[in-house]
């Protein structure tokens, strides 16, 4: 399973005293009767499971797709086999699928087509960087991984956001958009704290 990641590192503790076990490494078969059925490895007794679902795309006439029928991009969001297609978001090969990381790929799209279109920009590739809040019962925790492949690489948590503004989908341009632009986009995170 390799090392866990800081946020359940950090968090680890008050997962115990909550009485909540992070199994990973496994799939489940059945839940009966208290017990978690894995493969592989024994059951497991517990009183509540929280499974994630294999993910499936769905595939696009003319458009490449893996056998999952998610597409094949490079770090620019240019479809493999095509010229001029551009995809981003959950229906991209990219494993992890989350909104924040979506306008980020769409943020290296956008700067793609806009230099092949004569725009005097330097197109960047898509660098993920996965942020969450985590929702504890106590102060919110704020978790960071920087992603390279679908592996994370780096990591952090802590009380504060490491990026600014502090809402859900955070990208190079929507965010500050939102912030401009709506104030339901700072909710209940107050004032600018300063964190980038």
């Amino acid at each position: 399973m390799g090392p866990k990641p800081h946020g359940i590192v950090a968090f680890s503790p008050g997962l115990d005293e909550a009485g909540i076990a992070l199994v990973r490494g496994v799939h489940p078969e059945s839940f009966r009767d208290g017990l978690l059925n894995v493969v592989p490895g024994a059951p497991i007794a517990a009183d509540r499971v929280v499974a994630l679902p294999r993910l499936r795309g769905i595939a696009v006439g003319g458009v490449p797709a893996d056998e999952s029928g998610f597409v094949h991009t490079d770090p620019f969001g240019r479809v493999n086999g095509l010229e001029d297609v551009y995809a981003a978001g959950d229906g991209t090969t990219f494993p992890i699928k989350q909104g924040g990381l979506a306008a980020q790929q769409a943020d290296a799209v956008a700067g793609t087509i806009a230099a092949a279109a004569g725009a005097p920009v330097e197109p960047v590739p898509f660098e993920p960087v996965l942020r969450g809040l985590l929702l504890t019962g106590a102060a919110p925790a704020y978790l960071r991984a920087e992603l390279g492949g679908g592996r994370m690489y780096a990591s952090s948590a802590g009380e504060t956001a490491p990026w600014w503004p502090p809402v859900k989908v955070s990208a190079r341009y929507l965010a500050p958009y939102l912030a401009d632009h709506a104030d339901l986009a700072f909710g209940a995170f107050g004032q600018r704290n300063g964190a980038r």
